[in-house]
This record gives structure tokens, C-alpha cells and sequence, in this order.
């Protein structure tokens, strides 16, 4: 691919959209296609369906926490909410969302509990990092970090 291709594409794809990166290698050197949220680690619980059921999880990046990583965060009972970096501790790959009370890692199968974020199996040699939950039942807000 000439130079001038090369210019070309990533011009159009620009132009098109995210979805021509979220695909391929290009995803992974610019760090997906997830919008890093620039405001307040904070999660208004009635906008978010997920959020509402025990045991929903949503992934979200923010710039103050985690690097602007991305973070999973979890519904555990009707007052308590956890949240983990996503990124597995053996090599960084980001996990998947939990299903069954286990968050699984698509890399070497790593698979963390959700309760504590601790490894149950795998490659994995360190607990998930788990990130700071503060939920304000009389507003349903939840602040993270």
C-alpha cells in the first residue's frame, strides 16, 4: 500500500465513521472506539436500564479514573455496586462482562468472581483492580473513583 493509500484510507474512514477501526488492528493502537468521558465519574442509575437489575454490568472509561481505561461496573444487590478495571492482570487484555457471577477473560480464559474480583482460574495471578463505589440511594447516583 502506497503512501497515498494509506492517507486515503484512514481519511475515509474518518469520514465514515468509527466502525472501519473497531474491526482490526487499528482498534487496538487507538484504544477502541469507546468515548472516554471527560465530566465526573458519576452514573445517574434511572438512565441506565443495565444498572437497574442486580446483577447488570455496564463497561465505561472516564479520564480520571482508571488512566481512562476502560472499567466494569456491577449491580451486586439493591445498595452495593462494584467496579473493577477491565484489564486482566495476566497480559491486559480487557475482559468480557460477567454472565453467571464470573467475568471471563477472552485472552487465556482467565475467569475472576465478581463478588471480590479475585481469580478462580487461569493464567491470571492477581485479583481484578477494583475501583472505588460511592451510591447515593435518595439521588441514584453513583460515584466511581
Amino acid at each position: 500500500m502506497t503512501l497515498y493509500d494509506r492517507r486515503k484510507f484512514l481519511i475515509t474512514s474518518a469520514y465514515t465513521g468509527c466502525s472501519l477501526f473497531c474491526g482490526g488492528t487499528l482498534a487496538s493502537v487507538l484504544g477502541g472506539c469507546e468515548t472516554v468521558e471527560t465530566g465526573e465519574p458519576m452514573i445517574k442509575i434511572s438512565e441506565m436500564q443495565t444498572l437497574q437489575t442486580i446483577g447488570g454490568a455496564i463497561k465505561k472509561r472516564y479520564s480520571k479514573v482508571n488512566h481512562g481505561e476502560t472499567i466494569i461496573i456491577i449491580r451486586q444487590s439493591e445498595d452495593h455496586f462494584v467496579a473493577y478495571a477491565a484489564q486482566c492482570t495476566h497480559q491486559g487484555t480487557e475482559v468480557k462482562l460477567p454472565k453467571g457471577g464470573i467475568i471471563v477473560c477472552p485472552n487465556h480464559g482467565s475467569r475472576f468472581n465478581i463478588r471480590d474480583g479475585k481469580v478462580l482460574d487461569g493464567e491470571a495471578y492477581q485479583p481484578l483492580h477494583q475501583i472505588q463505589t460511592q451510591y447515593d440511594k435518595a439521588h441514584g447516583l453513583l460515584k466511581i473513583g
